[in-house]
């Protein structure tokens, strides 16, 4: 069948409920490369469809804001929003929503609509531990506790701070459910935590490696990426050019290296 893709992280629902017409084609002249039509057109069969909310934004004037860890419902009607943008786009026929591994091998063999499997970046939308069985009911797949400001959950690589006691809870609720965890923004001690405390695969969805790019902790060290490996799990390569190469252009090299 040719060539195909599996992109691991695309804020899909954040571009939807901000405006962009994602059932558009791409104009020639536009600033933008991403729509569904556009994604089916690259070739991409499965991609990782972000729910991602941001702390500290402005929810009466931001569709994706909520004020801080502490507003909860903020949070939880932001993650909504996008969750119900997905499963609009599924009755509509542009996705199939990825609930099992025979999904995903559907949609990757081109046997349906492009697959999406839901990945929250930042875990504020889920109000309590209690709740990931809702959440997975609804489709949610992928969790990173962690946007870079940190969550209620767990540092983020813009904030430090290991797992909370509540983030304690929550890992053992996504466990419990078989989601699978995204460190790719948490802090080097929530990513510690996280590996000390759950045994199950973690993926990063969109990190590059410190070691050619510079030591904060948005990239992983060479100790991070094989523990990641040793799990059995994944790493997607992160297109942003300043996470690819220092004061110049990026190049196809540099995704290479």
């Amino acid at each position: 069948q040719g060539p195909c893709w599996a992109d691991a992280h695309l804020d899909l629902a954040y571009l939807a409920v901000n405006g962009r017409d994602m059932r558009a084609s791409v104009p020639a002249d536009a600033a933008h490369a991403l729509t569904l039509p556009a994604l089916r057109d690259g070739g991409v069969r499965v991609a990782f469809g972000t729910i991602f909310t941001e702390l500290g934004g402005n929810p009466a004037t931001e569709a994706v804001g909520y004020r801080d860890s502490d507003d909860l419902e903020g949070a939880h009607r932001a993650g909504l929003r996008q969750l119900e943008w997905y499963e609009e786009m599924e009755r509509a026929g542009e996705i199939a929503i990825v609930r099992s591994e025979a999904d995903y091998a559907r949609a990757l063999a081109g046997e349906s609509a492009l697959g999406i499997v839901l990945l929250m970046e930042c875990a504020d939308p889920i109000r309590s531990p209690d709740e990931v069985q809702w959440w997975h009911g609804r489709g949610l797949r992928v969790v990173g506790l962690s946007w870079g400001h940190g969550s209620r959950y767990a540092g983020g690589n813009a904030r430090a701070g290991g797992l909370t006691p509540i983030g304690r809870r929550m890992v053992e609720a996504l466990d419990a459910q078989r989601i699978l965890h995204d460190a790719s923004h948490l802090s080097r001690a929530a990513f510690d935590d996280l590996f000390a405390l759950s045994p199950r695969m973690v993926i990063a969805s969109h990190s590059n490696a410190a070691a050619l790019i510079g030591d904060n902790e948005r990239h992983l060290t060479d100790g991070q990426i094989a523990a990641v490996r040793d799990r059995d799990g994944w790493i997607g390569l992160n297109l942003y050019g300043r996470f690819l190469a220092n004061q110049r252009r990026a190049t196809l090299d540099d995704c290479v290296a």
